[in-house]
């Protein structure tokens, strides 16, 4: 989704190390600066691409296994109906934000920072999505 945006987009300079041996280049002022923003958000797209081919494939898998299975069909209700564990995470749609490829504040700062810049209202409605589904990681 948000990968299409601003597909093609290349960090050309030397990228300065963060968390997870991740690099993020930053002006002298801490800040992002355009162009690592846009790879950050590419990335980001790509991360969300996964996620939701690994969620789908795995609530298929067990919706099938629940026809058959008693006891995944009761062991799924338990988990919707108090809200906690594996099935309610994978049926709220929740992610495994190890995912991610940066950390989510990064990525939220570099939405934000695209957001200034783009007057494309899809892109910005893009944007926009993309920092409400960074809640869906956890």
């Amino acid at each position: 989704m948000l990968a299409r945006i601003l597909k093609g987009t290349q960090a050309k300079r030397k990228l300065s190390p963060i968390r997870g041996g991740i690099g993020v280049r930053r002006s002298d002022s801490g800040r992002l600066d355009k162009n690592q923003a846009q790879v950050i958000v590419n990335r980001y797209g790509e991360a969300l691409e996964k996620a939701n081919a690994l969620n789908g494939l795995t609530v298929l898998s067990t919706l099938c296994r629940m026809f058959e299975d008693d006891k995944l069909r009761e062991e799924v209700s338990r988990s919707l109906a108090q809200k906690t564990g594996h099935h309610y995470e994978l049926f709220s749609q929740k992610a495994d934000k190890s995912i991610l490829p940066y950390p989510k504040k990064t990525i939220r700062e570099a939405i934000e920072l695209l957001l200034q810049y783009d007057k494309d209202p899809d892109n910005i409605f893009l944007l926009k999505e993309g920092l409400k589904y960074l809640d869906f990681f956890e």
